[in-house]
């Protein structure tokens, strides 16, 4: 009966880190159960579900100390947190740092186990659930750009969309009453939204897209190089629809950063099948690459030429998105170049008052001042460093500073360390010979990461817990991927990129 019981949690693992991943992109702000201690969301549950069934698999029985110690940079990294709290006796950070130990961890140790039990499975699963959001983000963006009402119409769809921005504001004691998030979120043109889909705010549809769009690239010049003209067609119309969505959130960063992941994924997959001593590809080995930037340099060109509204955003003055936490009222419209521009602006004020926290004095150096010291100087009138237009906004819009907030300059050095170690053990990944799944999907993670690390410096909030619960995801992956051998069980559904 237990070995019995261990073979359907270990099959069911893969599963469980998809169901985590979907509810953290698509249902993060439905409040299941309100405790005291913490506010039960689908995501959180996921993960906390995950826990026991991790008990129940016993991966401990099957896989070696060395396995599982190459996961010590993650907890190392994640435990900074709340030490340097504890360091600052500061216990509104304490709890925050504790729930990014607790739901990033579990999620890392998650995928982690799911790959190194069920290898095979745990890849395909991981592959195959990004490529199903691509075409739901997709369709999402569609409905929602065919149905945006114009000025003083009603919306047909809000209840739709109020399922994933629910319309119910939250008290903050620092912040004080936060508003809900907006049904959508305007571009100052009449009738053209950027889009948001299902997801909660149009900054995180734009990085999604970020990490889908170097897996579609790399499946379809892996299609081109094996000839297959059915999977071929079904990949460039993949990649065209997360490019063109990606766009369609006019989100700077987002149509810049699809770009370049687009560009490192041909370059990390025309790498992996180079030989080691050739001192250049074979025409060849470029033709898959050549096709692979000629089909995403028609997609995005076509899309600027097309639609004026991201062209305008993307001759602003700055790179940069704010987050949209409330509908603007009792103001005249603001085109898309004048909203990109007070956005940039905004970012600018919230980064540079970050940068002073840090670096005030030795100590916030160190540990750092902490992030509930952050949202005060930011929202309190009395404060010299209060900003009246970052209302709603708790962090600078930069992983890195927020980062150095939480755990100073001794954070900031291990995220540093670990997202190099990662980078390492990718590029040792890339040369090695399988295929199937788990090498698809280490091409693609090796292509995302770099790219993902830069764009950071105008990212998201990491302690937020759908971000904390999709990076550690992530970061298991990889270090499962990357661990040399195929793990304890190769499980089934072994394949290639025609499965797909």
């Amino acid at each position: 009966m237990t070995l019995a019981l261990e073979g359907y949690a270990r099959r069911a693992l893969p599963w469980l880190v998809a169901a985590a991943l979907i509810t953290s992109w698509w249902f993060s702000l439905i409040i299941l159960l309100d405790t005291p201690l913490v506010d039960l969301t689908p995501p959180k549950i996921m993960v906390l579900f995950g826990a026991a069934l991790l008990t129940a698999a016993r991966p401990w029985r099957v896989l070696s100390l060395r396995e599982w110690r190459a996961l010590l940079p993650v907890g190392a990294y994640l435990a900074w947190f709340p030490l340097a709290a504890l360091l600052r006796a500061t216990s509104e950070d304490l709890k925050t740092a504790a729930a990014y130990l607790v739901f990033c961890g579990l999620a890392a140790a998650l995928s982690f186990a799911a790959v190194r039990l069920e290898r095979q499975r745990a890849a395909r699963m991981l592959v195959l659930v990004v490529l199903g959001a691509v075409f739901v983000s997709f369709f999402a963006a569609v409905l929602e750009r065919a149905t945006y009402p114009m000025p003083g119409e009603a919306d047909p769809l809000a209840w739709l969309w109020s399922l994933f921005r629910p319309q119910t504001g939250l008290a903050d004691p620092r912040l004080g009453d936060i508003p809900a998030p907006p049904l959508h979120a305007g571009t100052g043109v009449p009738g053209v939204v950027r889009a948001t889909g299902f997801f909660v705010q149009t900054n995180y549809l734009a990085f999604f897209a970020v990490l889908a769009v170097p897996l579609l690239m790399v499946m379809l010049v892996s299609s081109v190089r094996k000839g297959r003209r059915l999977s071929i067609l079904a990949m460039a119309a993949a990649l065209s629809a997360a490019l063109v969505t990606a766009y369609w959130t006019y989100a700077r960063v987002g149509i810049v950063a699809v770009g370049l992941v687009a560009l490192a994924a041909l370059v990390v997959e025309l790498l992996s099948v180079t030989e080691r001593r050739a001192l250049r590809p074979s025409i060849g080995q470029l033709k898959p690459t050549l096709l692979g930037l000629a089909v995403a340099a028609a997609v995005m060109a076509g899309s600027l030429l097309s639609d004026g509204v991201g062209l305008s955003r993307l001759t602003g003055e700055s790179l940069g998105e704010a987050p949209i936490t409330g509908e603007q009222t009792g103001a005249p419209p603001e085109s898309s170049a004048e909203s990109a521009t007070r956005s940039a602006n905004l970012r600018l004020a919230l980064q540079r008052t970050a940068l002073d926290m840090v670096t005030a004095d030795t100590g916030a150096v160190l540990i750092g001042p902490g992030l509930a010291a952050y949202e005060t100087a930011v929202h309190d009138p009395g404060s010299s460093r209060h900003i009246p237009a970052a209302f709603g906004i708790r962090d600078p819009n930069s992983l890195w500073l927020t980062v150095s907030l939480a755990g100073g300059m001794l954070g900031l050095l291990l995220l540093t360390l670990l997202v190099g170690y990662l980078m390492v053990r990718l590029a040792r990944a890339i040369r090695r010979p399988e295929d199937g799944w788990p090498r698809l999907a280490v091409l693609w993670l090796a292509a995302w990461l770099p790219v993902w690390a830069v764009i950071q410096f105008l990212g998201t909030n990491p302690f937020n817990t759908s971000e904390s619960i999709i990076f550690g995801t992530l970061v298991g992956s990889m270090v499962g991927l990357t661990e040399p051998g195929a793990g304890a069980a190769g499980g089934a559904g072994s394949g290639d990129i025609e499965e797909a």
